[in-house]
């Protein structure tokens, strides 16, 4: 009989998504992918404090919360990507704002008793959500998104090479083909500087996860492509020459 495969999970990532960026557990564990249980035991085997309930509450406007159920159209399993929650969060805050649940006649994928100006959903897959402009907006509202130690101290060091020649737009301030990049020239020049994180584009991953799968989309646009991985920033002499190298060309 084979033996269950283990899915790793490094203390100082789970940590970061669980405590400095307040995802769910759920959440957490659509990303690995596994069952909240694993998430749930790794927690307690890395004596990780737990969350107490409440402790994290989820901006929601309710302008933008009406636009995306009522006239987008959105399921409320769509709208909780979005926001980083369950659907049942979302529902309940519509039930406050006085907006009425729709029965699953109405919801994404299934058209409503009147269809008229409804638009249609192609949200199938990831990618496809950060090709809608509504999505990131509400997305970069709702996560508020920042750069991470280690992408700060690329920053410094692009800072220091080139000031203000290189912005950071990992919050999705820029989306190519759904690809979010991490940072790119600001000065007229169609180049992007990636990082990658070993763990998160590590071998077996999503194509576009990939340096040649996000090479080829950004290529397809125009954009050139540097790859920095975080184990590189050890030494900033040669991240420096690299970085001097690429933007020279």
């Amino acid at each position: 009989m084979m033996k269950k495969k283990q899915i790793k999970i490094p203390k100082e990532v789970l940590e970061k998504l669980y405590i400095k960026e307040g995802l769910s557990i759920k959440n957490i564990a659509d990303r690995f992918p596994c069952g909240q249980d694993t998430i749930w035991r790794r927690i307690k085997e890395f004596g990780i404090a737990v969350r107490k309930q409440g402790w994290y509450k989820i901006k929601i406007p309710k302008n933008e919360l009406k636009r995306l159920y009522l006239k987008d159209n959105l399921s409320l399993k769509t709208i909780g990507k979005i926001y980083g929650c369950n659907k049942n969060t979302i529902a309940t805050r519509l039930r406050k704002f006085g907006i009425t649940v729709k029965n699953k006649g109405a919801i994404e994928g299934h058209p409503p008793t009147n269809p008229k100006g409804t638009l249609k959903t192609t949200f199938k897959k990831g990618h496809k959500l950060w090709t809608n402009p509504q999505f990131i907006e509400a997305q970069r509202l709702g996560r508020n998104i920042k750069p991470n130690k280690t992408e700060i101290k690329l920053y410094q060091l692009l800072q220091k090479i080139y000031p203000n020649e290189y912005k950071f737009v990992g919050d999705g301030n820029v989306t190519i083909d759904g690809l979010i990049p991490d940072f790119i020239n600001s000065n007229g020049q169609k180049k992007i500087i990636e990082l990658f994180g070993t763990y998160w584009h590590r071998e077996g991953v999503d194509y576009r996860r990939t340096e040649k799968g996000r090479r080829e989309v950004f290529m397809k646009y125009g954009y050139k492509l540097l790859v920095i991985w975080e184990d590189e920033l050890k030494n900033k002499e040669s991240v420096i020459k690299k970085i001097r190298a690429f933007n020279e060309v």
